[in-house]
């Protein structure tokens, strides 16, 4: 039988959960959708969101987790760490991707890199499996490549691969010049 060993309220609703064993950080990315306008028949919107770090602490049968860190942005779509640096990736509904440093000693993300990847809301994530690349997908149905260097990040590709919102994007775990979607159209492209 599952056990509940920890809860915490995310206060907007959480939406995806990275766990980095090698720094024993769980990050928690959330959003909120307001209407601006309620009363009118297609209102704005805003999208709120925020990162949480938990640090993870397992000793023996017991969990303990504690709240370091917490950063406000965009609605927060989806988010992935790069396994070879203390760092995570995200992307948001202001369509940008945003990549976070890690600071041990400070045990809180900054912000290193912000580049406003899509027109739409930038939707998924995913690192290569050298960490020296990142696909992203986005709700105009496109896919972007980005080359990733600890300072910067470059487009590299851009391609329309959906009709509709493109909610998923991964590379190829045997050939890191092939990429895959996944999106509302039904279809899944390579």
């Amino acid at each position: 039988m599952a056990e509940t060993l920890y809860t915490f309220d995310t206060e907007y609703s959480a939406d995806c959960c990275e766990y980095n064993e090698n720094i024993q950080i769980l990050a928690t990315g959330t959003y909120q959708v307001n209407k601006l306008d309620p009363e009118s028949e297609s209102p704005e919107t805003e999208r709120l969101g925020r990162i949480y770090l938990h640090k993870i602490n397992l000793d023996g049968d017991t969990l303990k987790c504690d709240v370091i860190a917490r950063e406000e942005s965009p609605a927060v779509l989806d988010m992935k760490w790069n396994m070879k640096e203390q760092i995570l990736g995200s992307v948001n509904a202001g369509g940008e991707l945003v990549i976070y440093n890690y600071s041990c000693d400070k045990e809180n993300i900054e912000i290193s890199n912000k580049n406003n990847i899509s027109e739409g809301l930038a939707l998924a994530l995913e690192w290569n499996c050298d960490n020296e690349k990142i696909i992203v997908s986005d709700s105009k149905g496109k896919i972007h490549v980005i080359n990733f260097t600890e300072s910067n990040t470059v487009a590299l590709a851009e391609f329309a691969g959906h009709g509709y919102e493109a909610w998923t994007c991964c590379f190829s775990a045997t050939d890191q010049n092939i990429v895959f979607s996944g999106g509302d159209d039904c279809r899944c492209t390579a």
